[in-house]
């Protein structure tokens, strides 16, 4: 009985991994002829994981004894899978244009989702790893899939090095808090760390190293240099996959650690202070260099990983802080993991509207990722020139956009703690202004700059009718929740 119940409670996680057999199957069935089957077998199983999510309401059970069925996992797991039904959306055109349409694309995707599902879900160490795992292996695979094609594989390659050097910070954090701990689970840990006299330097060595493997997953400075790279040499899809999808999967873990785990204390703050400070800064003088649209994307999620460990850092921080004021660290601290999330949720909404948009323009080719090329583009494309340019006004927290609400909310919830958290919040607002100069760049190149020759065709469009379709829900859902972010705020909060 407690195994049917812990299946059901599961399904999301389970479910797209049953896809991923299933395109398999089909590829060995029918070789080099799986590709459309493939993405609609990949939808299936994402919209069932989905149907199956908002079906049940959250049960507060522990799944197998490790994963959680909460509100935060589940406001992920959703996102997630809507993450994962764009990327599939995305994915086809390009495929078949590309005489790539082959299943295993699908599979590895379906592969890499659970193993996203499974990191927000995870309450236990050895689920965290096994997640992380899960999560990155088929993505080397899918960065490197154009195998054709030099900067692809070379994606696929540093990815490859660069995510088993930071497995290995991970396994050995891990194998410091068990021998500390003698438990792997979060309660456990959780009881260990709530006495400070316990917690000695192997402990503090652990959760370091643990934070360090993590930090190279959500492309936090200074363990951000892959990103680059990887984001500009792998297909479109696949980049738009790990900006938003990644993201989402590895500050979910990281922020159910700093709930539910780690204590508050001077080293741990100062740590994730200088990591949002490093990413915010770093990121945001990265990016004014960038000249070519992938990488200066990949620069900007450097800076928005800053903006979230604010919100990871007021977690916390909300723990000491309830204890000098005598007040209950609950509210204080779901407050700034909820502003986490909505963060979380615009900033994927955002992120595959501007991949969405660079795909349905056909610049996968490399001469056409150059900024350049997009001088008196808003006269021959308006709307998918508006289209970018609202993703761009929401990444610099624009107000009456989604992206402006996500930072102040994460503002807002540092601001409650007084002046403790002062540098990093004078950080994230400097910075915010100087991604407006990038910002602001793209967007006078579209509408100020003339094009070279005013005569020549707009570029040939790769998307296909569902590309449109989701550039238009995301872009709409980034105005909507700019102004009325209660439905998803409430839907979010389970």
């Amino acid at each position: 009985m407690d195994l049917a119940t812990d299946l059901a409670a599961t399904a999301p996680l389970w479910l797209p991994m049953l896809g991923c057999l299933a395109v398999l199957l089909l590829e060995t069935l029918a070789p080099g002829r799986s590709g459309h089957l493939g993405a609609l077998v990949a939808g299936a199983a994402i919209a069932l994981a989905f149907a199956r999510l908002v079906a049940t309401a959250p049960s507060g059970r522990l799944p197998f004894g490790m994963l959680a069925d909460d509100a935060l996992g589940r406001s992920l797991t959703g996102l997630l899978l809507l993450v994962g039904a764009a990327v599939v959306v995305l994915a086809e055109p390009l495929l078949a244009r590309l005489r790539l349409a082959h299943g295993e694309f699908f599979a590895l995707l379906l592969a890499s989702l659970s193993g996203m599902v499974l990191l927000v879900q995870a309450r236990d160490l050895m689920a965290l790893f096994l997640a992380v795992e899960l999560l990155s292996i088929p993505l080397y695979v899918l960065a490197a899939f154009r195998r054709l094609s030099a900067p692809s594989v070379e994606s696929g390659f540093k990815y490859f090095l660069l995510g088993a050097f930071a497995s290995g910070f991970l396994v050995y954090g891990i194998a410091l808090l068990f021998s500390t701990c003698g438990d792997t689970s979060y309660a456990a840990l959780a009881r260990f760390a709530a006495d400070p006299a316990r917690l000695g330097a192997t402990w503090h060595v652990g959760v370091a190293l643990l934070l360090v493997g993590l930090g190279f997953k959500v492309a936090a400075a200074p363990f951000h240099g892959w990103t680059p790279d990887v984001y500009e040499g792998a297909p479109t899809p696949v980049t738009a996959f790990m900006a938003a999808g990644v993201k989402v999967a590895a500050f979910g873990g990281v922020l159910r650690l700093a709930h539910e785990v780690l204590p508050d204390g001077a080293g741990l703050r100062a740590g994730l202070a200088l990591l949002a400070c490093a990413s915010m800064l770093v990121g945001n003088l990265g990016a004014l260099l960038q000249v070519r649209l992938k990488r200066l994307l990949a620069w900007s999620s450097i800076a928005h990983a800053g903006y979230l460990l604010l919100g990871v850092l007021v977690v916390v921080a909300a723990k000491s802080h309830a204890g000098a004021t005598g007040a209950a660290a609950t509210p204080l601290a779901d407050s700034a993991v909820q502003a986490v999330v909505f963060y979380l949720a615009t900033y994927a909404l955002t992120t595959l509207a501007a991949f969405g948009w660079i795909l349905d323009l056909g610049r996968e080719s490399a001469e056409l990722q150059d900024l350049r090329a997009l001088r008196g583009l808003a006269r021959r494309r308006p709307w998918l020139s508006a289209a970018l340019a609202l993703c761009f006004l929401s990444f610099a927290g624009v107000p009456l956009t989604a992206g402006f609400l996500g930072k102040l909310y994460v503002l807002k919830a540092a601001f409650a703690l007084g002046t403790e958290l002062i540098v990093p919040m004078v950080v994230l607002a400097a910075t915010s202004v100087i991604a407006l100069g990038y910002y602001l760049r793209i967007l006078s190149t579209l509408y100020m700059e003339r094009a070279p020759d005013e005569n020549a065709p707009a570029p040939a469009r790769l998307g296909s009718t569902g590309v449109a379709l989701l550039i238009a829900a995301a872009c709409g859902g980034v105005l909507l929740f700019g102004v009325w972010p209660e439905p998803l705020l409430r839907w979010l909060g389970g």
